[in-house]
């Protein structure tokens, strides 16, 4: 069955909603507006699908709901899920949802110190 995920290291109000997968999608992602503090977006929405772009404006928020048949041909230990999230936007194998309220990546010390204050 898809599972969701959630970074430990997000602060967010974003309500979780679980979905369903439809035919061939291996995930959904949740997608913020990317921070101050990047130079960039990891990714774009066209209408329900996550792009790769030349300029994204989006960024992932950390969020997401997986078939377990995505991590089919991982490996256990760390590993980055960057290339396999490419692949699959490539693929369109990705849906996506943007929200637009509170999200922030902790990420850094001095980030969590500035949230903390």
């Amino acid at each position: 069955q898809p599972f969701l995920v959630i970074n430990a290291d997000i602060l967010t109000d974003m309500p979780v909603l679980v979905a369903p997968l439809d035919g061939d999608d291996m995930g959904q992602l949740m997608l913020v507006p990317y921070p101050s503090y990047k130079s960039k977006g990891d990714f774009d929405l066209t209408d329900t699908r996550v792009r790769n772009s030349a300029d994204p404006q989006l960024t992932f928020s950390g969020v997401a709901i997986y078939r377990p048949e995505f991590f089919a041909d991982c490996s256990p230990g760390r590993f980055s899920i960057v290339p396999m999230l490419r692949s699959a936007a490539d693929a369109g194998t990705l849906r996506g949802a943007m929200y637009d309220g509170a999200w922030d990546d902790v990420g850094t010390p001095e980030r969590l110190a500035t949230l903390n204050r």
